[in-house]
């Protein structure tokens, strides 16, 4: 990849501010109410801050083009996978918050890596494989 393009340094500033505003909309949850589903809605905190990890993590690999480890299950934040409310079925509050943090800053920095000629071709191949994301 080529140098830095002030567009990138942008878009992966936003990534981690965007994360930033999630952090305070989330506040108050833990391992006890995590779980807790809100009637007619379909997800929970834990799923939704795993499942976003998981996205987070495979935009990543598609934008640099290689395998990048991931060091945790993803099943139960799965596409496709349904969220429940049993406790046991996640890591702690604390462990997937951790995960999230962590695939935030490995997008910016892969974000942030990219050059002006990186910026089209790493836009398309997220888009191409939208489906299977």
């Amino acid at each position: 990849m080529s140098a830095n393009s002030h567009v990138a340094i942008a878009l992966a500033d936003g990534i981690n501010h965007s994360a930033d505003l999630l952090r305070r909309y989330l506040a108050g949850f833990d391992d006890s109410n995590a779980t807790r589903q809100a009637p007619a809605l379909p997800n929970h905190a834990m799923w939704c801050m795993g499942h976003l990890a998981v996205t987070m993590h495979r935009i990543a690999e598609r934008i640099s083009q290689k395998e990048l480890p991931l060091g945790w299950d993803p099943e139960p934040f799965a596409f496709n996978s349904k969220p429940v409310a049993d406790r046991a079925a996640y890591p702690s509050w604390i462990e997937v918050n951790k995960r999230f943090d962590t695939t935030v800053r490995t997008l910016a920095d892969v974000v942030r890596a990219l050059g002006e000629a990186d910026l089209r071709p790493s836009f398309n191949a997220v888009v191409r494989t939208e489906a299977s994301i």
